[in-house]
C-alpha cells in the first residue's frame, strides 16, 4: 500500500498485521475500509462475495478476474506491483544443483493439472531461471528502498 501510496500521492494509515489472512477477514467484516492482498490469500472471499475486488496491481488483467480492471487502466497509469514466490538455495549450492532445482520447479509448474489447481487458488504461474529471479529480485529491492525512503518508513 505505501508504494500505491506513493504512485498516488495520497496519505494512508498502516495497520499492522501478523497475517494477511487476519487482515482479510477485517476488511470483509468492515473493520478495516481497504487492504492490498496476494490473491492467492483472497480469491475464494472474492468469489463468495464477502469481499469485492476493485483493481489488480499486475500489468494485465488476471484470467482468473477478467472483468477487473488494473490500478495503471483506473487511473493510476504505469502502476505495478505483484507478490511472488521463490525457491532459494543456500549462498554457494553448485550450480548443477541449482540447474536441476530449477528444471524440476519449472517441470511442475508447467503440468497443467498442477497449474490449474494454481490459478484456481489465484495465482498467476509462471516460471523463471535463477538468473532472472536475481535480476527481478534486485530491481524489487530498489524499488522497495526508493519508496520506504520516500514515506519515511521505519522499522520500529
Amino acid at each position: 500500500m505505501a508504494m500505491f501510496a506513493s504512485a498516488a500521492g495520497i496519505s494512508l494509515t498502516h495497520v499492522p498485521y501478523k497475517g494477511a489472512t487476519q487482515a482479510a477477514t477485517d476488511v470483509a467484516a468492515g473493520q478495516i475500509p481497504v487492504g492490498f492482498q496476494g490473491l492467492g490469500t483472497v480469491a475464494a472471499l472474492v468469489r463468495g462475495g464477502q469481499l469485492k475486488l476493485i483493481g489488480v496491481t499486475t500489468e494485465k488483467r488476471l484470467p482468473q478476474f477478467p472483468d477487473v480492471p488494473t490500478v495503471s487502466e483506473s487511473g493510476l497509469p504505469g502502476f505495478f506491483f505483484n507478490s511472488w514466490f521463490a525457491i532459494l538455495a543456500p549462498a554457494g549450492t553448485p550450480k548443477d544443483i541449482i540447474a536441476r532445482l530449477n528444471a524440476e520447479v519449472l517441470k511442475a509448474v508447467s503440468d497443467p493439472e498442477v497449474r490449474r489447481k494454481l490459478e484456481e487458488l489465484g495465482f498467476a504461474v509462471r516460471g523463471s531461471s535463477a538468473e532472472e529471479l536475481r535480476v527481478m529480485t534486485r530491481d524489487q529491492l530498489a524499488k522497495y528502498a526508493r519508496v520506504i525512503k520516500e514515506m519515511g518508513i521505519a522499522n520500529e
